[in-house]
């Protein structure tokens, strides 16, 4: 009795999972979640095995890309001068093998519907923009001006803005595939879709972040890149559909790009900090009349593209390693991480782990290119999208640590052996 029902515990602790992952203070309950999700997978794997997936060239590469990134931070951990923090922030592998384990057990077990894991998921998701906007719109009603920079559920404007790439991620490729007439895996009318995009659409625009713009922006292009990919001539109906959506998200960016500050004294910022190499900020002030946020980030991105020069190596495998460096350097006390997630494992693991990271990041967006030629990969093209936008957010953030990653590599090795499942269902003319 207990065996049979063990897919529908496994649907639940993955949307639980979703649900409390960008909600502070619940570390306890995504750690169980995780290793309960593990073992129940696993027990139903070895009872419906159905293995979908086998290593070949480019699945061999990024299964040698895991275990050389894990072997070259736990060799420049044992050099470091933070040896012991090291081995403790090593610690967090543990999770990530979890819940990358976790997911070939579930797409390879014949009683999973590796779809429905994906739409539990999407609607999780949704539960956070979906309450962020009727929040906003509330807030306006009463107080007539809408709350910008509010972040609902999350208890943090970043949490959410973080869950917004995977959520632009599903739209994306939905818009995708319902222009191509493939089968698409959100079941609603393209009336309740289009609602639902413009909903998340809103929700990016309250939340005032530069990134979501940025997002935006890729998305559109994306989008046009990939139907032209696809077809030669986009239909009427399409185009008056991707016009109205440019419009819209054309109006957002001029509201953001008009109301927030930042962007207009970016380059002054730039031309401040790398070309005078400004240093008020390690005497503990930020120089009058300049936005902060791009201050700061460039003064990280400057002293970190240094520590990178004097130990292309790496100083040590840590979320934190970034800012103990620069106090001990300057002897003041700065922010633990720097706003960059690539100056982060710059510092933390040098030259070598970037590239091995850049390989095993660019190594699923070649195979899910592939498949996506090939024979039009629902999953493929979630991939790209997935990669991409992750990697690229790196460079502005420091996404890759605690939960954002976790739900990154979940996502991404859910899709991609959802993909090899989808391979075989085409092979067999399903």
């Amino acid at each position: 009795m207990i065996l049979k029902i063990l897919p529908q515990i496994i649907y639940f602790l993955i949307g639980l999972l979703i649900l409390v992952w960008p909600i502070p203070h619940v570390i306890a309950i995504r750690n169980i979640d995780i290793v309960l999700i593990f073992i129940i997978s696993f027990i139903n794997y070895i009872k419906n095995k159905n293995i979908v997936f086998s290593l070949q060239k480019y699945e061999k590469i990024i299964l040698s890309s895991v275990i050389f990134f894990i072997i070259w931070s736990i060799i420049v951990s044992i050099f470091s001068d933070f040896r012991n923090y090291c081995f403790h922030e090593l610690k967090s592998f543990i999770n990530l093998i979890l819940l990358g384990s976790s997911a070939y057990f579930i797409i390879n077990s014949k009683n999973i519907d590796d779809k429905k894991i994906f739409l539990i998921i999407f609607n999780v998701l949704m539960i956070f923009p979906i309450y962020h906007s009727l929040y906003s719109l509330h807030y306006f009603l009463l107080n007539h001006y809408l709350p910008f920079k509010s972040f609902g559920i999350t208890v943090g404007l970043d949490e959410l803005n973080f869950m917004m790439p995977y959520i632009l991620t599903f739209f994306s490729v939905e818009i995708i595939f319902r222009f191509l007439n493939k089968k698409s895996l959100i079941p609603v009318s393209n009336s309740l879709f289009s609602l639902l995009l413009m909903i998340v659409l809103f929700s990016l625009f309250i939340q005032a972040k530069r990134n979501g713009i940025i997002s935006i922006i890729f998305m559109i292009i994306s989008i046009i890149f990939f139907i032209k990919l696809s077809v030669h001539q986009l239909s009427k109906k399409f185009v008056v559909f991707l016009i109205s959506v440019v419009i819209i998200c054309g109006n957002l960016i001029f509201l953001n790009i008009k109301e927030d500050k930042r962007w207009v004294n970016l380059f002054l910022a730039y031309n401040v900090v790398f070309i005078k190499n400004d240093m008020n900020f390690f005497k503990g002030k930020i120089p009058y009349g300049w936005e902060g946020s791009n201050y700061i980030r460039l003064i990280y991105f400057r002293e970190g593209f240094k520590l990178i020069k004097e130990n292309p190596f790496g100083y040590g495998y840590g979320r934190n390693i970034f800012g103990y460096v620069l106090s001990k350097k300057y002897n003041i006390h700065t922010a633990t991480h720097a706003h960059s997630g690539i100056i982060d494992w710059g510092v933390e693991i040098g030259i070598v782990g970037l590239l091995i990271w850049s390989v095993f990041i660019f190594s699923f967006i070649y195979i899910g290119f592939k498949k996506f030629i090939e024979y039009q990969s629902y999953f493929g093209l979630f991939i790209i999208y997935l990669s991409t936008s992750f990697y690229f957010r790196m460079l502005l953030d420091s996404v890759n640590k605690d939960h954002m990653l976790q739900q990154f590599v979940f996502l991404l090795f859910l899709s991609f052996f959802s993909m090899y499942k989808e391979f075989k269902n085409y092979r067999k003319g399903e």
